[in-house]
């Protein structure tokens, strides 16, 4: 496990930057970007922790990042689209 975390490491020092700006100009949001690039290094994380930190390279980990970002504007829309269904009621409560 421990070189697999060694591996995770490694990717993250050479790809962490790069994709970081990926999902920042992806996303326009510093913060956005910081929060999913952390959740994919979790995941990173979670399968070296199964053994499986070889799987982990760098197109797994923009594919992964990507879809987190997707499911953030996925929670976003819904969000959105709650608040308006749900907001003008909310005010003539």
């Amino acid at each position: 496990m421990e070189q697999s975390s060694d591996r995770v490491t490694e990717l993250f020092v050479t790809n962490g930057p790069g994709l970081c700006r990926y999902l920042r100009s992806r996303c326009g949001s510093p913060e956005v970007a910081e929060e999913i690039l952390s959740d994919t290094f979790v995941a990173a994380l979670g399968l070296a922790g199964k053994g499986r930190g070889d799987e982990v390279n760098s197109r797994w980990l923009y594919t992964v990042a990507n879809r987190r970002l997707i499911d953030h504007w996925r929670r976003r829309t819904v969000r959105e689209n709650y608040l308006r269904l749900v907001g003008p009621n909310l005010a003539n409560d």
